[in-house]
């Protein structure tokens, strides 16, 4: 049943808009989800992994249009043991919905001193390299942490998303360089400046539901913060941020 669902809302999401980063394994019903983000005007989700085992249960969800990131996030990347960064390329191969690498990074609230920033540091690049090995994009958390984040990436050559961006203009304008900027559902004067910073062409709308947005259909709170930055229609924004989507992730 789950795939007819998947299958039949992919039909008519022509139009529709996209939430670049969310976690349907956190739902309790990925399914019901999905159909109501479809029924509310969502078409395209991508649902980032964080560890092993949410990366497994993405990768089943990731069918019928909905297209998942597999990798260790910078919180899971302080216990989880290395040898899952190994499995990474089997599970990426055994699935064509999977489409990049994520959500990967470094998280300094996190990770309390050197010895934990340099273990995130180390699965940052091990997947960096998968990443640039499979040309693959990458999504990237970065919490206070974004002057360590672009000196790593600068020694591969990936497309980045930087999810949840929460720079300033200066630091929008530099992360550009390297990919897009990802907006959640939450305004402020510097997420503004930020998106007034970069292209039009490189911004894309998040959720981060359910652990930020409650559900997929949250993203239009994105939308609307980028269309009144931007000074563009709604209309034209919705259009933009999924055609962005589509273009950074090759789907």
């Amino acid at each position: 049943m789950q795939q007819q669902v998947y299958e039949a809302q992919e039909y008519a999401t022509e139009g529709m808009a996209a939430d670049a980063h969310l976690h349907l394994d956190l739902f309790e019903d990925p399914e019901a989800t999905v159909k109501a983000a479809r029924e509310a005007g969502v078409g395209i989700l991508v649902s980032a992994g964080s560890n092993y085992e949410s990366n497994k249960k993405n990768a089943k969800i990731a069918h019928g249009g909905i297209y998942a990131v597999v990798g260790i996030d910078p919180e899971f990347a302080l216990t989880e043991d290395a040898g899952v960064l190994e499995k990474l390329e089997d599970i990426i191969t055994n699935n064509s919905n999977i489409i990049g690498i994520g959500e990967i990074g470094l998280d300094y609230k996190k990770a309390v001193d050197d010895l934990q920033r340099n273990r995130q540091k180390m699965f940052f690049e091990r997947q960096l390299e998968i990443a640039q090995k499979m040309d693959l994009p990458v999504v990237v958390h970065s919490r206070n942490s974004f002057d360590d984040v672009i000196e790593i990436i600068r020694s591969y050559k990936v497309r980045v998303m930087f999810h949840y961006f929460e720079g300033g203009k200066d630091d929008a304008a530099l992360a550009e360089k390297f990919g897009i900027i990802s907006v959640p559902p939450f305004d402020s004067k510097k997420r503004r400046a930020a998106i007034k910073a970069v292209g039009i062409g490189s911004i894309v709308a998040e959720t981060d539901s359910p652990v930020v947005g409650k559900t997929p259909s949250d993203v239009f709170k994105s939308i609307a913060i980028i269309a009144a930055a931007r000074g563009i229609s709604y209309e034209e924004a919705i259009a933009r941020t999924t055609e962005n989507l589509r273009n950074f992730f090759r789907i």
